[in-house]
């Protein structure tokens, strides 16, 4: 793919806030020029004409037309194709004020450059085949990783591994249909030069790589997004207690008056390298009150869109009818885990009365207060939940995107239609198409041959300045 460039980009390429330093990309032909416009080297003996790549330089950015002095800088030229975008790029490190950052990009777009847009640089990168569309995309999700396993997925295929298992995937497919295409050749002869079953057998082999990828994005999705838990139960049943317990800090409000939370509060905790979305609720039971109802409306809503859910019971009073329809909740998700709260304040007793009810038998004996079962909680999380879901991500490539899935998908449907094709010893154009149909697919995960609104619409998520 070559779509011509032509304007020169700039942006800001570090996050916002303020820090000791920010970088300062610019990209294209006119780097250069532009940067002389604003950078004065503090050596005599260097100028921007006579720039060495990849050399620190020090020197002032100074207004364009007053020439006054604005900052202390470091650039750093990189020459094309030797470059992260494989055009001629500047990179100028500035001090990090929020002020300093602004004005400094608001000189250099006066200077001729362009506001760059979201992932510009990046997809300036995939365009000038600095990297596939399968690496490019994993920048993004290198940046926005907040878990180790997430950042080891997303190194990888950074690396190359996912688009070299694809490469090697599409060049089996080529040969496979030559093969075919060899038939037609030979069709008017009576001659067929392979067998059709060696031909169904290499159809197969191929198909159970795709399939290995198929059923890896379950995996590679919950690592790169992570699960999503709700914690539910009746108002007062210490739901907020938990969440704060979990991720320890005081991130919900919690106070002996039912009916505290009115929306549905979110935090991230971190369990064992992946990300948990954990939701406190609303309590869920009938109320006349307009702001409590549409609560516990989206509270039902979070619960519906969970992957696994806890329920808090409160050992302190008896269970209720209220208690009774959110035990429903969880049996109908299928996913869920009981525990029992509040019992620093109760005998054994009222606990054994609990354990008694159907379905409470192998509930987790709880304290938000002073984090009894806390371990066992977390324990049977990472074991039951996690491990299970996320283990031996080493082992095989792993999908983490909605787009390589569904095209693998796409490729896995034509590839069985060329099976049955070949079975039904249908004229080998069919089967030919079908795999022709298969490895276009493929290639769009690459990025070759990719429609340029789509290609937009991926980098559209990037942050600017990456």
């Amino acid at each position: 793919m070559n779509l011509l460039q032509n304007d020169t980009i700039a942006a800001i390429a570090t996050p916002e806030g303020t820090g000791a330093i920010a970088i300062i990309r610019i990209s294209g032909l006119d780097s250069k020029k532009i940067l002389e416009k604003v950078f004065k080297p503090k050596s005599k003996s260097i100028t921007i004409k006579n720039l060495k790549p990849q050399k620190t330089v020090l020197g002032s950015f100074i207004h364009g037309k007053s020439n006054d002095f604005i900052d202390q800088v470091i650039v750093v030229y990189y020459k094309a194709p030797h470059s992260y975008t494989g055009e001629d790029l500047v990179e100028i490190s500035i001090h990090g004020g929020e002020f300093i950052k602004k004005l400094v990009l608001g000189l250099i777009i006066k200077a001729g450059a362009k506001p760059a847009d979201p992932g510009e640089f990046t997809k300036r990168a995939f365009l000038n085949g600095k990297m596939d569309l399968v690496q490019a995309e994993s920048v993004a999700n290198l940046i926005s990783s907040t878990t180790e396993k997430a950042y080891i997925l997303a190194k990888r295929h950074l690396e190359g591994k996912l688009s070299n298992d694809l490469t090697n995937i599409i060049q089996e497919l080529i040969s496979l249909k030559v093969k075919l295409e060899l038939e037609i050749d030979f069709s008017d002869d009576y001659i067929k030069p392979f067998e059709t079953k060696t031909l169904i057998k290499n159809v197969r082999t191929i198909t159970k790589k795709l399939e290995l990828l198929e059923k890896s994005f379950r995996k590679g999705n919950l690592i790169k997004n992570g699960f999503i838990i709700s914690i539910i139960g009746k108002p007062n049943v210490g739901k907020s207690s938990l969440l704060n317990l979990l991720v320890r800090k005081e991130r919900a409000i919690v106070t002996h008056y039912p009916g505290t939370t009115r929306d549905t509060i979110e935090e991230i905790l971190n369990l064992k390298g992946i990300p948990v979305k954990l939701i406190d609720t609303a309590g869920i039971r009938k109320s006349e009150e307009p702001i409590e109802e549409e609560g516990i409306q989206r509270s039902k809503r979070a619960i519906q869109e969970s992957d696994f859910l806890i329920g808090v019971f409160d050992l302190t009073q008896t269970f209720s009818k209220e208690d009774k329809n959110i035990l429903n909740y969880m049996l109908k998700s299928g996913k869920f885990l009981i525990i029992l709260n509040k019992c620093d304040l109760v005998k054994k007793g009222n606990i054994k009365k609990f354990k008694e009810i159907k379905h409470l038998k192998d509930a987790i004996v709880f304290s938000a207060k002073n984090g009894k079962g806390l371990d066992k909680l977390l324990k049977h999380l990472e074991e039951n939940l996690i491990h299970h879901q996320t283990s031996n991500i080493e082992e095989t490539s792993i999908l983490t995107e909605e787009r390589h899935f569904f095209l693998i998908q796409e490729a896995l449907k034509n590839l069985r239609k060329c099976t049955g094709n070949l079975k039904e010893n249908i004229s080998p154009e069919f089967p030919s198409e079908d795999i022709g149909f298969a490895i276009e697919s493929l290639n769009k995960i690459l990025g070759i041959n990719i429609n340029i609104d789509i290609l937009g619409e991926i980098f559209s998520n990037f942050c600017i300045g990456k």
